[in-house]
């Protein structure tokens, strides 16, 4: 029987992002950063987004954290929630938001 892979093999061996992953950001034009981050987590993003701007409604394949890194910006679920820098909201996964 055949070993498995270490986990550092796994992560180096994984495709990343998944294409499932890359789909969900439907709208790139505000995206400004992206990078793979260690595991839990997945990837890092930063957006952009100027004033009286709203983003399509999409959702992720994964567990989403968002923030704020300057603000306040309005996040929409099933109802608008502003957030100011410093505020997270993790979503479940598939779960449909804008910005």
């Amino acid at each position: 029987m055949r070993e498995p892979a270490p986990l550092s093999t796994l992560e180096t061996t994984a495709k990343w992002p998944s294409k499932a992953l890359v789909d969900s950001e439907r709208d790139r034009s505000f995206l400004a950063y992206t990078r793979p981050v260690p595991r839990p987590l997945s990837h890092f993003t930063i957006g952009h987004f100027p004033p009286q701007t709203t983003g399509f409604l999409h959702k992720h394949p994964c567990i989403a954290l968002h923030s704020c890194v300057e603000g306040p910006i309005t996040l929409t679920l099933d109802k608008p929630y502003t957030i100011d820098s410093g505020i997270f909201y993790l979503l479940p996964k598939n779960t449909p938001h804008t910005w």
